[in-house]
């Protein structure tokens, strides 16, 4: 079973303990009956958080960051879930690498740089809609389309401050059910996944840290998840 991160994740920000938002990624069938709809809100927990500075590595304190994600919600019941090691997925940097963006003809445009400083600006401060107040958005469908990221693009254009109401609705499971009874849960997830990988590749080139090396998961990363014992569900005949 296929889940999505439905926020943004940084080793050392995050508190263990901490509610962590996961939508399942497609429908869930038995005998070609959905018994768990995609979009379905599933309630994890930071189990592990720590930043990384300059003497982890001498003091054998790298960057840690994990989830668990106890239980789905089936027909009423509690499933027990299992991932990666029982019931945790630990983050590192190989599993949450993304490819960076050759951003050098954007920076040189003043519009273009305005917008991609503001939004490494917003992820150092774990504030991403604080980037795309006032016109924002115009600019930020017009970077977005140049560098080929089609989700975002095509997010910016839909209607004013879409990518910000994207981005407020996967905080909470009713602004994800939301996108998911309007169909726009796969877009939310795509888009928002790409304006961070955006501000992470405008950070590197602009030699901006964002508080040091660490571990961060993005937006509608896929973690794989499995029911820890048989599943046996009801289904409604015609």
């Amino acid at each position: 079973m296929p889940l999505r991160l439905a926020t943004s994740l940084h080793a050392g920000r995050e508190k263990e303990g901490n509610h962590v938002l996961l939508v399942v990624d497609q429908d869930v069938l038995s005998n070609g009956i959905v018994v768990v709809p995609k979009g379905t809100v599933v309630m994890g927990s930071i189990s592990q958080s720590r930043s990384e500075g300059t003497l982890s590595s001498l003091m054998n304190q790298p960057a840690r960051l994990a989830v668990k994600v106890p239980v789905l919600t089936v027909q009423g019941s509690d499933v027990a879930l299992e991932l990666e090691k029982g019931d945790e997925f630990e983050f590192d940097r190989a599993n949450t690498s993304v490819a960076s963006i050759d951003l050098k003809r954007q920076l040189e445009d003043p519009k273009s740089r305005e917008l991609l400083v503001q939004l490494v600006q917003s992820l150092d401060s774990a504030n991403v809609s604080a980037a795309l107040e006032g016109t924002a958005e115009e600019s930020l469908r017009e970077v977005a389309e140049s560098c080929g990221l089609t989700e975002l693009a095509k997010a910016s254009s839909l209607q004013k401050d879409s990518v910000r109401t994207m981005l407020d609705s996967l905080s909470t499971p009713q602004g994800i059910a939301r996108l998911a009874s309007g169909g726009d849960l796969e877009l939310a997830l795509q888009a928002t996944s790409q304006l961070i990988r955006l501000g992470e590749s405008a950070a590197d080139r602009l030699g901006k840290s964002l508080k040091g090396r660490t571990i961060r998961a993005p937006i509608g990363m896929r973690i794989e998840a499995r029911t820890a014992a048989p599943l046996t569900v009801k289904i409604a005949t015609p």
